[in-house]
């Protein structure tokens, strides 16, 4: 009897091996690289944000050195309803984006990438779950989405330090998303 019993707990292992455990491990294995470019996606948009920062200062800032208060000397200096370095194509025209244009478009390629690895949650570890679920939570992100409702009620003068807090915990979102992909974590 307990001869039978200990054969039925192998036989049990085996199966959820074969049938569970494996199948499970390799779809997770062929996720991971198609995880990883939407996280190197999401964190490309953040340091082109900052790069083009940069462009208004002889510094050269980092998402892993810049300081709250630094990022707030760069986004006193960004009109929001002035050209920006974007070009938009609408209406089967180019035009000059706005500043809050490039935000714009940056943030709503942050979310679709954020929305196609939320589409595999389940072969995700927590940590990476964590994480992209802190930056979709961030302030930085929903406010660029209610200011595309009002953008064109906002003055002309105004910059975007306004949004330079909100800006700086995201990058501290993305240095932690940046510290997982680094790790191969993912």
């Amino acid at each position: 009897m307990i001869c039978q019993l200990l054969l039925n707990v192998v036989a049990s292992a085996i199966f959820y091996f074969v049938v569970v455990y494996f199948p499970d491990y390799k779809k997770k294995k062929d996720i991971l690289p198609y995880v990883k470019n939407q996280c190197l996606s999401i964190l490309g948009d953040a340091d082109a944000i900052l790069n083009e920062l940069n462009g208004l200062s002889r510094t050269r800032f980092t998402i892993d050195s810049i300081t709250e208060h630094e990022l707030d000397m760069l986004c006193s200096r960004v009109v929001l309803r002035d050209p920006g370095p974007i070009e938009n194509f609408e209406n089967g025209m180019f035009r000059n984006g706005t500043w809050f244009d490039l935000l714009a478009f940056r943030q709503s390629r942050s979310f679709a990438s954020k929305e196609k690895i939320f589409a595999y949650i389940m072969f995700l570890d927590t940590e990476l779950i964590k994480a992209i679920t802190n930056l979709s939570s961030c302030s930085y992100l929903s406010q660029i989405e209610h200011y595309k409702v009002i953008i064109s009620g906002v003055r002309p003068t105004t910059t975007l330090n306004f949004l330079s807090h909100a800006m700086f915990g995201y990058f501290q979102e993305i240095k932690k998303l940046k510290c997982l992909v680094d790790k191969n974590q993912i």
